[in-house]
């Protein structure tokens, strides 16, 4: 090793920092920022992941319900389930975690569906279309 020309701690030459190393920054400072980064990262899927299954569960649950009450013919089941699913799809699509540009048209639709489902004259089996 020379000792009038020491070796920069950033890996550069000449003290300057290497291309492609932030100034003031090591090595290992970067890979713990990266470290955090994915634990961060990490974390949010597993709460993703979590929030749906429950919210799927939650919709399967309240589905089977509906269905066994439209079973012993206390319901109507069929626009109670559809209203579900559209329910649930939607929450599924914000806890997911999908931006508005991508989420936009598809709650229009289920609001669309939704709509004409509840201004349908089958609704009430008393009127006549």
């Amino acid at each position: 090793m020379d000792s009038a020309h020491p070796k920069p701690r950033n890996g550069g030459e000449g003290g300057k920092p290497a291309p492609n190393q932030p100034l003031g920054l090591t090595t290992q400072v970067i890979e713990e920022i990266k470290k955090d980064a994915v634990r961060e990262a990490n974390a949010k899927l597993d709460f993703a992941a979590t929030a749906s299954i429950t919210i799927a569960s939650f919709g399967l649950l309240l589905i089977g319900i509906i269905a066994l009450l439209g079973y012993k013919n206390t319901i109507q089941p069929s626009k109670l389930i559809a209203l579900s699913l559209i329910v649930i799809a939607a929450l599924l699509l914000i806890v997911l975690g999908y931006s508005d540009e991508q989420m936009s048209p598809v709650i229009g639709l289920l609001g669309t569906v939704a709509g004409y489902m509840l201004g349908s004259r089958e609704w009430n089996h008393d009127t006549q279309a």
